[in-house]
């Protein structure tokens, strides 16, 4: 679920009230006790991160790859955000 949270689509009138909804699951998806989680929630991010967004949110996500890239205890999950962290730079 965390995986398709990413791919969601929504209206214009919409979409800031989605993409938040989305960012809020992704956060708790974060804290989630089994890594698949968690990296399914970073692959998300980084596909939101792929579309517009308002500054503060584009920030937000940002900080929270950031956290997961120097604090998860599995190294998979902070490669992989390492790795969306990357991509939205180049």
């Amino acid at each position: 679920a965390a995986h398709g949270l990413g791919r969601l689509q929504f209206s214009a009138e919409q979409r800031p009230d989605g993409l938040l909804q989305c960012l809020e699951s992704l956060e708790t998806g974060l804290e989630d006790n089994e890594w698949s989680v968690r990296y399914a929630a970073v692959v998300s991010l980084q596909a939101l991160m792929d579309g517009t967004l308002a500054p503060e949110m584009r920030a937000r996500i940002n900080g929270l790859l950031q956290e997961r890239r120097s604090g998860d205890d599995t190294l998979a999950v902070r490669l992989r955000a390492l790795h969306a962290l990357e991509r939205l730079v180049a």
